[in-house]
């Protein structure tokens, strides 16, 4: 009786893991996904306006550029998730204003030539957040994923360099202003996708989201004298904020285990 009793302990014990090693099969509680796209850029960051070095409000002048993410997830049901989101973006910027106003400074002269580079913003994201799933079809082969994630996001000002040669080449100068780092700020991203299970662990996404941050610096500004007579410039601290919102569009692949 008392194998027996033993017996039967072990018997249910291997019937209660092979129960729950089956219902694990059915269903991945993790997955990784890779994906990437293009990343445009939306309100003041995409705006190609140029006000002067004493702007406090500034445009970002970005240019539309790349961005790729990288997805870790774990579903706590086979609807609802967590995950973690790192990503990365990268924008050439738009110089053309800038230029066009150094030219203008200039105009008298018309042997003036400007030669100028401009850096790219670089964004480094560390999210997290959740999903939620919603199948599409019986077989749940198509999927509607939605996400909502949260983090921070490093960014620096980026510089700019230019040459120009004036007066029949009697006047040359050279100027440059290197990265300006900003701090690490609050960002967040919404996003809403498909997913196509190819096969057992493997699927396909298509993923469209909105991201949004707003770093801000101390910065310094000049102010020049009223009167000519006697005046001497002056110097303010304002902290300027800068706007930085995208729309991605990226396709990726997943795996599920």
């Amino acid at each position: 009786m008392h194998i027996m009793k033993k017996l039967q302990i072990l018997l249910t014990g291997f019937l209660f893991a092979t129960i729950t090693l089956q219902g694990q099969q059915k269903h991945s509680k993790f997955f990784a996904e890779l994906s990437g796209g293009a990343s445009f850029a939306l309100g003041k960051f995409g705006n190609k306006a140029y006000n002067g070095f004493n702007d406090a409000d500034p445009s970002g002048n970005a240019k539309t550029g790349l961005a790729g993410q990288l997805s870790l997830g774990y579903y706590i049901n086979e609807s609802v998730g967590v995950l973690l989101l790192p990503g990365y973006s990268v924008h050439k910027t738009d110089h053309s204003r800038f230029e066009e106003s150094i030219k203008a400074n200039n105009a008298n002269d018309p042997s003036y030539r400007l030669s100028m580079q401009t850096n790219k913003w670089k964004l480094i994201k560390l999210m997290a957040g959740g999903f939620f799933v919603t199948p599409l079809t019986g077989s749940s082969q198509l999927a509607l994923v939605t996400k909502l994630t949260a983090g921070v996001c490093k960014t620096d000002l980026p510089g700019y360099s230019y040459s120009d040669i004036g007066r029949n080449g009697m006047y040359r100068s050279w100027t440059s202003q290197k990265r300006i780092p900003l701090p690490w700020t609050f960002c967040y991203q919404v996003s809403v996708g498909l997913k196509y299970k190819l096969k057992d662990h493997l699927h396909l996404l298509f993923d469209i989201n909105s991201f949004n941050s707003t770093p801000s610096k101390e910065r310094t500004f000049f102010s020049l004298p009223t009167s000519t007579i006697g005046g001497q410039p002056t110097t303010v601290q304002k902290n300027v904020k800068y706007k930085l919102a995208e729309l991605n569009t990226l396709v990726g692949i997943g795996f599920d285990f």
